[in-house]
Protein backbone atom coordinates (compact mmCIF):
# COMPACT_ATOMS: atom_id res chain seq x y z
CA UNK A 1 0.00 0.00 0.00
CA UNK A 2 3.01 2.16 0.71
CA UNK A 3 4.10 1.38 -2.51
CA UNK A 4 1.15 2.11 -4.33
CA UNK A 5 0.76 5.70 -2.93
CA UNK A 6 3.98 6.58 -3.25
CA UNK A 7 3.42 5.96 -7.38
CA UNK A 8 0.28 8.04 -7.20
CA UNK A 9 2.16 10.87 -5.76
CA UNK A 10 4.60 10.18 -8.34
CA UNK A 11 2.15 10.38 -11.12
CA UNK A 12 0.37 13.55 -9.28
CA UNK A 13 3.63 15.17 -9.71
CA UNK A 14 4.12 14.49 -13.00
CA UNK A 15 0.95 16.27 -13.66
CA UNK A 16 2.23 19.58 -12.49
CA UNK A 17 5.23 18.70 -14.77
CA UNK A 18 2.74 18.38 -17.77
CA UNK A 19 1.16 21.65 -16.67
CA UNK A 20 4.81 23.32 -16.00
CA UNK A 21 5.84 22.26 -19.56
CA UNK A 22 3.00 23.83 -21.27
CA UNK A 23 3.31 27.20 -20.27
CA UNK A 24 6.80 27.66 -19.59
CA UNK A 25 9.66 25.57 -20.90
CA UNK A 26 10.94 22.30 -22.47
CA UNK A 27 13.27 21.35 -20.66
CA UNK A 28 11.52 20.25 -17.59
CA UNK A 29 10.20 17.48 -20.32
CA UNK A 30 13.72 16.07 -20.08
CA UNK A 31 13.53 16.73 -16.43
CA UNK A 32 10.49 14.78 -15.86
CA UNK A 33 11.17 12.10 -18.16
CA UNK A 34 14.88 10.99 -16.40
CA UNK A 35 12.51 11.73 -12.93
CA UNK A 36 10.15 8.88 -14.00
CA UNK A 37 13.19 6.65 -15.78
CA UNK A 38 15.07 6.87 -12.46
CA UNK A 39 11.68 6.17 -10.59
CA UNK A 40 10.74 3.49 -12.57
CA UNK A 41 14.23 1.78 -11.69
CA UNK A 42 14.49 2.04 -7.80
CA UNK A 43 10.90 1.22 -7.75
CA UNK A 44 11.71 -2.37 -9.35
CA UNK A 45 14.88 -2.57 -7.24
CA UNK A 46 13.61 -1.84 -4.17
CA UNK A 47 10.32 -4.35 -4.82
CA UNK A 48 12.76 -6.79 -5.45
CA UNK A 49 14.96 -6.45 -2.69
CA UNK A 50 12.07 -6.57 -0.03
CA UNK A 51 10.86 -9.96 -2.12
CA UNK A 52 14.23 -11.06 -1.22
CA UNK A 53 14.00 -9.87 2.75
CA UNK A 54 10.96 -11.60 3.41
CA UNK A 55 11.96 -14.58 2.02
CA UNK A 56 15.71 -14.92 3.82
CA UNK A 57 13.46 -13.48 7.24
CA UNK A 58 9.80 -15.09 7.03
CA UNK A 59 9.83 -19.03 7.82
CA UNK A 60 5.59 -19.17 7.42
CA UNK A 61 4.46 -20.28 3.31
CA UNK A 62 3.63 -17.49 1.38
CA UNK A 63 -0.15 -17.20 0.08
CA UNK A 64 -0.98 -17.35 -3.37
CA UNK A 65 -1.26 -13.23 -3.38
CA UNK A 66 1.97 -12.88 -2.10
CA UNK A 67 3.76 -13.83 -5.30
CA UNK A 68 6.31 -11.55 -6.82
CA UNK A 69 4.73 -11.08 -10.28
CA UNK A 70 1.29 -9.60 -8.52
CA UNK A 71 3.64 -7.01 -6.48
CA UNK A 72 4.99 -6.42 -10.27
CA UNK A 73 1.95 -6.08 -11.81
CA UNK A 74 0.07 -3.58 -9.18
CA UNK A 75 3.54 -1.60 -9.40
CA UNK A 76 2.57 -1.11 -13.01
CA UNK A 77 -0.84 -0.54 -13.16
CA UNK A 78 -0.63 2.23 -10.58
CA UNK A 79 2.86 3.68 -11.98
CA UNK A 80 2.75 2.80 -16.11
CA UNK A 81 -0.87 2.83 -16.22
CA UNK A 82 -1.49 6.01 -14.96
CA UNK A 83 1.51 7.90 -16.18
CA UNK A 84 0.82 6.68 -20.06
CA UNK A 85 -3.16 7.96 -19.93
CA UNK A 86 -1.25 11.43 -18.68
CA UNK A 87 1.04 11.04 -21.66
CA UNK A 88 -1.96 10.11 -24.18
CA UNK A 89 -4.22 12.79 -23.08
CA UNK A 90 -1.42 15.34 -22.72
CA UNK A 91 -0.45 14.50 -26.66
CA UNK A 92 -4.26 14.68 -27.56
CA UNK A 93 -4.98 17.81 -25.72
CA UNK A 94 -2.08 20.03 -24.98
CA UNK A 95 1.20 18.94 -27.25
CA UNK A 96 2.10 17.35 -30.49
CA UNK A 97 5.59 16.69 -32.60
CA UNK A 98 5.73 18.01 -36.36
CA UNK A 99 8.69 17.05 -38.54
CA UNK A 100 10.34 19.62 -40.87
CA UNK A 101 11.61 17.77 -43.81
CA UNK A 102 12.12 21.17 -46.04
CA UNK A 103 13.41 24.75 -46.30
CA UNK A 104 10.22 26.42 -45.57
CA UNK A 105 11.30 27.92 -41.88
CA UNK A 106 15.37 28.49 -42.87
CA UNK A 107 16.57 29.56 -41.38
CA UNK A 108 14.99 29.01 -37.88
CA UNK A 109 14.36 25.66 -38.54
CA UNK A 110 16.03 23.45 -40.55
CA UNK A 111 15.28 19.50 -42.29
CA UNK A 112 15.85 17.37 -40.02
CA UNK A 113 14.12 19.20 -37.18
CA UNK A 114 10.88 17.70 -35.06
CA UNK A 115 9.65 21.11 -33.29
CA UNK A 116 7.19 20.62 -30.22
CA UNK A 117 4.06 22.34 -30.68
CA UNK A 118 1.49 23.48 -27.69
CA UNK A 119 -2.09 22.92 -29.10
CA UNK A 120 -3.76 25.93 -28.42
CA UNK A 121 -6.83 26.80 -31.32
CA UNK A 122 -6.55 30.45 -32.75
CA UNK A 123 -9.96 30.69 -31.02
CA UNK A 124 -8.67 30.04 -27.62
CA UNK A 125 -6.01 32.44 -27.91
CA UNK A 126 -5.79 34.24 -31.48
CA UNK A 127 -2.40 34.20 -32.93
CA UNK A 128 -0.89 37.89 -33.50
CA UNK A 129 1.51 39.13 -36.12
CA UNK A 130 5.06 37.57 -36.55
CA UNK A 131 3.57 34.41 -34.38
CA UNK A 132 4.67 30.82 -36.02
CA UNK A 133 1.35 28.70 -35.93
CA UNK A 134 1.15 25.41 -36.65
CA UNK A 135 -2.11 24.36 -39.42
CA UNK A 136 -3.66 22.31 -41.41
CA UNK A 137 -2.75 23.02 -45.10
CA UNK A 138 -6.17 23.85 -46.70
CA UNK A 139 -5.20 21.84 -49.92
CA UNK A 140 -3.71 18.39 -49.00
CA UNK A 141 -4.89 18.87 -44.82
CA UNK A 142 -0.95 18.13 -44.06
CA UNK A 143 0.13 19.77 -40.91
CA UNK A 144 2.58 22.56 -41.95
CA UNK A 145 4.06 25.29 -39.72
CA UNK A 146 4.51 29.51 -41.00
CA UNK A 147 4.30 32.49 -39.85
CA UNK A 148 1.34 34.99 -39.35
CA UNK A 149 1.52 38.20 -41.18
CA UNK A 150 -1.41 39.83 -41.12
CA UNK A 151 -4.45 39.54 -38.87
CA UNK A 152 -8.36 39.52 -40.00
CA UNK A 153 -9.18 42.54 -41.34
CA UNK A 154 -6.49 44.14 -43.05
CA UNK A 155 -5.92 43.91 -46.27
CA UNK A 156 -2.68 42.37 -48.16
CA UNK A 157 -0.61 43.03 -51.59
CA UNK A 158 2.42 41.30 -52.23
CA UNK A 159 4.61 41.46 -55.83
CA UNK A 160 7.83 39.10 -55.47
CA UNK A 161 9.32 40.37 -52.19
CA UNK A 162 7.39 43.44 -51.88
CA UNK A 163 4.69 43.22 -48.99
CA UNK A 164 2.27 45.92 -48.50
CA UNK A 165 0.01 45.18 -45.21
CA UNK A 166 -3.17 47.79 -45.33
CA UNK A 167 -1.42 51.17 -46.21
CA UNK A 168 2.41 50.23 -45.00
CA UNK A 169 4.96 48.84 -47.08
CA UNK A 170 7.08 45.85 -44.70
CA UNK A 171 10.77 47.20 -44.90
CA UNK A 172 13.94 44.30 -44.43
CA UNK A 173 17.43 45.47 -43.00
CA UNK A 174 20.45 42.51 -43.48
CA UNK A 175 20.82 39.76 -40.60
CA UNK A 176 24.03 41.31 -39.27
CA UNK A 177 26.24 38.90 -38.06
CA UNK A 178 26.33 38.93 -34.56
CA UNK A 179 21.98 38.61 -34.27
CA UNK A 180 22.76 35.26 -36.02
CA UNK A 181 23.25 33.38 -32.62
CA UNK A 182 22.47 29.90 -33.14
CA UNK A 183 21.25 29.94 -36.39
CA UNK A 184 22.94 27.62 -38.90
CA UNK A 185 23.28 29.93 -42.24
CA UNK A 186 24.05 28.25 -45.29
CA UNK A 187 25.61 30.24 -48.12
CA UNK A 188 25.39 27.54 -50.32
CA UNK A 189 21.81 27.46 -50.78
CA UNK A 190 21.62 30.58 -52.26
CA UNK A 191 19.48 32.46 -49.95
CA UNK A 192 19.84 35.44 -47.73
CA UNK A 193 18.91 36.13 -44.39
CA UNK A 194 16.62 39.38 -44.00
CA UNK A 195 14.98 40.91 -41.10
CA UNK A 196 11.52 42.12 -42.09
CA UNK A 197 10.21 44.66 -40.31
CA UNK A 198 6.10 44.33 -40.34
CA UNK A 199 4.96 47.18 -38.46
CA UNK A 200 5.90 46.98 -34.77
CA UNK A 201 7.51 42.69 -35.40
CA UNK A 202 10.53 42.07 -35.84
CA UNK A 203 11.62 37.82 -37.47
CA UNK A 204 14.06 36.53 -39.78
CA UNK A 205 13.07 35.86 -43.46
CA UNK A 206 15.10 34.14 -46.66
CA UNK A 207 15.59 35.59 -49.22
CA UNK A 208 17.05 34.05 -52.79
CA UNK A 209 19.95 36.03 -54.75
CA UNK A 210 18.95 34.33 -58.03
CA UNK A 211 15.10 34.27 -57.98
CA UNK A 212 12.03 35.71 -56.55
CA UNK A 213 8.92 33.85 -56.26
CA UNK A 214 6.29 34.28 -58.99
CA UNK A 215 3.05 33.98 -57.29
CA UNK A 216 1.37 37.29 -56.41
CA UNK A 217 -1.18 38.32 -54.21
CA UNK A 218 -2.81 42.26 -56.17
CA UNK A 219 -4.88 42.74 -53.38
CA UNK A 220 -6.42 40.77 -50.79
CA UNK A 221 -8.91 41.34 -48.34
CA UNK A 222 -9.04 39.08 -45.15
CA UNK A 223 -12.00 38.35 -43.41
CA UNK A 224 -13.08 38.85 -39.70
CA UNK A 225 -11.58 35.35 -39.06
CA UNK A 226 -8.95 34.75 -41.88
CA UNK A 227 -4.99 35.07 -41.19
CA UNK A 228 -2.33 35.48 -44.32
CA UNK A 229 0.95 33.25 -43.59
CA UNK A 230 3.85 33.12 -45.96
CA UNK A 231 7.19 30.66 -45.15
CA UNK A 232 9.90 32.35 -43.39
CA UNK A 233 11.51 31.35 -46.65
CA UNK A 234 10.74 33.34 -49.50
CA UNK A 235 11.62 32.24 -52.29
CA UNK A 236 10.57 29.04 -54.46
CA UNK A 237 13.75 26.84 -53.20
CA UNK A 238 11.62 25.21 -50.43
CA UNK A 239 13.86 22.21 -50.93
CA UNK A 240 17.61 22.50 -51.85
CA UNK A 241 17.02 20.97 -54.85
CA UNK A 242 17.02 22.97 -57.91
CA UNK A 243 13.08 23.95 -59.75
CA UNK A 244 11.40 22.83 -56.23
CA UNK A 245 8.00 24.15 -56.31
CA UNK A 246 6.91 27.08 -54.11
CA UNK A 247 6.63 26.85 -50.27
CA UNK A 248 2.80 26.06 -49.58
CA UNK A 249 0.96 29.00 -48.40
CA UNK A 250 -1.48 31.93 -48.75
CA UNK A 251 0.13 32.74 -51.62
CA UNK A 252 -1.37 29.94 -53.13
CA UNK A 253 -4.23 29.29 -51.43
CA UNK A 254 -5.47 32.78 -50.11
CA UNK A 255 -6.33 33.48 -46.67
CA UNK A 256 -6.10 30.80 -44.18
CA UNK A 257 -9.30 30.31 -41.86
CA UNK A 258 -8.71 30.54 -37.78
CA UNK A 259 -9.72 27.16 -37.22
CA UNK A 260 -6.92 25.23 -39.10
CA UNK A 261 -5.01 26.79 -36.68
CA UNK A 262 -4.59 24.01 -34.02
CA UNK A 263 -1.00 25.09 -32.14
CA UNK A 264 2.20 27.49 -31.97
CA UNK A 265 5.92 25.81 -31.94
CA UNK A 266 7.55 26.79 -29.22
CA UNK A 267 11.02 24.79 -28.88
CA UNK A 268 12.96 22.52 -31.62
CA UNK A 269 12.67 19.01 -29.30
CA UNK A 270 14.84 16.92 -31.39
CA UNK A 271 17.28 17.45 -34.55
CA UNK A 272 19.36 14.38 -36.83
CA UNK A 273 20.50 15.56 -40.02
CA UNK A 274 18.42 14.29 -42.67
CA UNK A 275 21.59 12.32 -44.70
CA UNK A 276 22.94 10.33 -42.25
CA UNK A 277 20.59 10.38 -39.22
CA UNK A 278 23.17 11.80 -36.72
CA UNK A 279 21.30 13.63 -33.65
CA UNK A 280 22.49 17.66 -33.50
CA UNK A 281 22.63 17.95 -30.01
CA UNK A 282 23.06 22.09 -30.69
CA UNK A 283 19.74 22.08 -32.04
CA UNK A 284 17.47 20.35 -29.44
CA UNK A 285 15.94 22.38 -27.18
CA UNK A 286 16.25 26.28 -29.20
CA UNK A 287 12.93 28.23 -29.07
CA UNK A 288 11.43 29.51 -31.78
CA UNK A 289 10.29 32.84 -32.79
Amino acid sequence: MGGVVINLFVVLLMLFVVIAVTFWNLVLAWVALAMLLAWAMIGLLAASRADQLLAETSSESRRAFQHPLIYTLIALMTFVGPVAIVVDQSLRHLWTFTHVDNLALYPLALPGDTLFVRRVPAHIAPPRRGDLVTLVTPETGAPATLRVIAEPGEEVQMQGNTLIIGDKLVDYTPLMHEWVGQAQLNNALGLRAWVEHNHAQRYVVAISDEATPDASVPGLALGPDDYFVLADNRSHLATPEPRASLTADSRLYGPLPADHIFGRPVHIAWSSAPESGTPRFDRIGLPLH
